[in-house]
């Protein structure tokens, strides 16, 4: 069996609801699920993607993960996590470049899974990307060596002002439920 070149880590579910209501087991299995499971897959694979040339490593992160997001604050601490530990061990392998990618709101069924239907309605349809531009922009940047890539021009543009008072207003008028 050929050893692959290429690893890709995604994996992620929209966790809704404020912090004091998780339970520890609701916040244990988010976190292995979009954070430890994810580094537990990728040191598996680290020994085979290191005895080859030019091996990469992408990680699926989200642009949570570097704005707060209330309400969400698991699944944003999980992909944050994921997002530092991504860049440091880019830094730190030779052999293996390491990519993480911090889309926005992409055009999966992830919110309706997570009973967040109403985020369809209420994010304006230009803060939306379509998943396969994530794919060809991640992909461009792995190829390129870049550490992250924020896909989507409206979130480079953004990226700046996430997290200020300004923007965490305008983000829980867009995100509130009815």
């Amino acid at each position: 069996m050929d050893t692959p070149n290429l690893l890709i880590a995604c994996s992620g579910v929209a966790t809704n609801g404020k912090a004091e209501t998780y339970s520890d087991q609701e916040k244990s299995d988010a976190y292995y699920l979009m954070c430890g499971g994810v580094i537990d897959l990728i040191q598996k694979f680290i020994p085979k993607l290191s005895a080859q040339n030019n091996s990469r490593v992408v990680i699926i992160s989200s642009i949570g993960a570097v704005t707060p997001m209330p309400k969400s604050s698991i699944y944003s601490s999980a992909k944050a996590a994921i997002y530092a530990y991504g860049r440091s061990l880019n830094a730190e392998l030779k052999n293996i470049t390491v990519t993480v990618s911090l889309p926005g709101y992409v055009r999966t069924d992830i919110h309706k899974k997570a009973g967040l239907n109403h985020l369809e309605r209420k994010i304006p349809s230009w803060m939306w990307i379509d998943v396969n531009k994530v794919v060809m922009e991640t992909e461009r940047a792995s190829l390129k060596g870049d550490s992250y890539v924020i896909p989507g021009i409206i979130y480079k543009l953004a990226r700046p002002f996430l997290g200020s008072n300004v923007a965490n207003k305008i983000w829980r008028f867009l995100s509130k439920r009815n």
